[in-house]
C-alpha cells in the first residue's frame, strides 16, 4: 500500500516482481490497483512471519536450518544477479520464514537496481546493521551491487546462527544516533568476532564473506560450491526453477503495470498522517482501514476473494 504520486523505486519494485513471477523463493505479484488516495499491491498470501520475528521470539535457529534458509536464499539472489538486478535490501525483516516448512520468500525490492533501469544508489543502503564496508567509502556507489548482496546474506546468516548483528555490541543499545559512529568505526575496521559454537566449515564461510575489499569478497557462484552449503541437500537446483518459471503466467501483463504506474504518480487524497510513534503493524492497519473506505476499494477486494477465511 503506497500513497499515490510514488517515485521510481515502487516502479522498480513491481518491474522485479513482474520478472520473478513463478519463482519459488520470491514473493509473487497477483494484483494491483488504484484508490483516490493508494496503489495497492497485492502479493500472494504466505504462511508465517519475518524471520526477524521469528528470531526476536525464539532465538537463533539451528544451521541446519539456516543453511536450509541461506540455499533458498541464495536460489534467489542469483535469479536475481542472472536477470540483471541487485537486490541490495536484504534484510531479516525482508524473509517470510514458515517456522513448519522452514520455507522462506524474499520480498520487498524497492531499493533494488537493474542494469537496464535508472537505478540512483543513493537511494539504497539505509540499514546500518547490513552496511558493507564499500559503501563508507567515497567511490562512485553506483558500481557495486552484488558484492553488497552477498554482504547482506552474511549479516543474515551471522544473525540466524548468534541473535546477534556483527557489529553491534549488547553495550550500544538499540540503534540511535549515539550508537552509529560505533558501528560504523567496527565495519571500517572488520572489528566482529565469530562465535566458537559454531562449525569450522561456517567459520570459514563468514570470514569469506565479511572481507574489506569487495573484489575479495567471496561471490554468489562460489558460494554455492562451499562445503558448509553443501553438507546438505538443495531444496532444487537452479534449472528446476527456470521450468517452474517458464511454466508460470503472471495475472496480470507487463502494459498493465505501466499504465497503473503512469497513474499513479500522480498525487491522490490520502487519509490523514501517521503518527511518528506508530508500529509497523499499527500502520498497515491503519492504511488498510483506510483504502477499503474508499470508494470501489471493498468491491475489488471482494473481486480478487482476498479476505481472510
Amino acid at each position: 500500500m503506497v500513497e499515490r504520486g510514488v517515485s521510481e523505486m515502487v516502479a522498480r519494485e513491481l518491474l522485479a516482481h513482474y520478472m520473478c513471477y513463478g519463482h519459488p523463493y520470491i514473493a509473487e505479484l497477483k494484483e494491483v490497483f488504484l484508490t483516490p488516495g493508494y496503489l495497492a499491491i497485492v502479493m500472494t498470501y504466505v504462511p508465517g512471519c519475518s524471520l526477524e520475528k521469528r528470531i526476536d521470539a525464539e532465538g537463533p535457529v539451528s544451521e541446519d536450518i539456516a543453511r536450509k534458509i541461506v540455499q533458498q536464499l541464495l536460489l534467489a539472489t542469483k535469479f536475481l544477479h542472472d536477470s540483471g538486478y541487485r537486490n541490495r535490501d536484504i534484510k531479516i525483516n525482508n524473509i517470510i520464514f514458515d517456522d513448519q516448512t522452514h520455507g522462506i520468500v524474499l520480498q520487498d525490492f524497492m531499493y533494488s537496481s537493474h542494469d537496464q533501469i535508472n537505478s540512483d544508489p543513493r537511494e539504497a543502503f539505509k540499514s546500518l546493521p547490513y552496511m558493507p564496508p564499500e559503501l563508507l567509502s567515497g567511490e562512485d556507489k553506483s558500481k557495486f551491487g552484488n558484492t553488497v548482496d552477498v554482504w547482506e546474506l552474511g549479516v543474515c546468516l551471522y544473525k540466524m546462527v548468534t541473535g546477534k548483528f556483527p557489529f553491534e555490541k549488547p553495550g550500544d543499545g538499540p540503534v540511535a544516533y549515539n550508537s552509529v559512529p560505533l558501528v560504523i568505526s567496527r565495519i571500517s575496521k572488520m572489528d566482529y568476532q565469530i562465535p566458537e559454537n559454531i562449525s569450522d566449515p561456517l567459520k570459514d564461510l563468514l570470514r569469506r564473506i565479511f572481507v574489506l575489499d569487495p573484489s575479495n569478497r567471496i561471490d554468489v557462484e562460489h558460494m554455492f560450491s562451499h562445503p558448509w552449503l553443501n553438507s546438505s541437500p538443495w531444496p532444487c537446483s537452479a534449472q528446476d526453477i527456470q521450468k517452474k518459471m517458464s511454466e508460470s503466467v503472471c495475472p496480470i501483463d507487463m502494459q498493465f503495470i505501466e499504465n497503473i504506474l503512469q497513474q499513479a504518480r500522480m498525487r491522490g487524497t490520502a487519509g490523514p498522517p501517521l503518527s511518528s510513534s506508530d508500529t509497523v503493524d499499527r500502520v498497515c492497519d491503519t492504511i488498510t482501514d483506510q483504502i477499503l473506505l474508499e470508494e470501489g476499494a471493498r468491491s475489488r477486494v471482494e473481486e480478487m476473494n482476498l479476505d481472510k477465511k
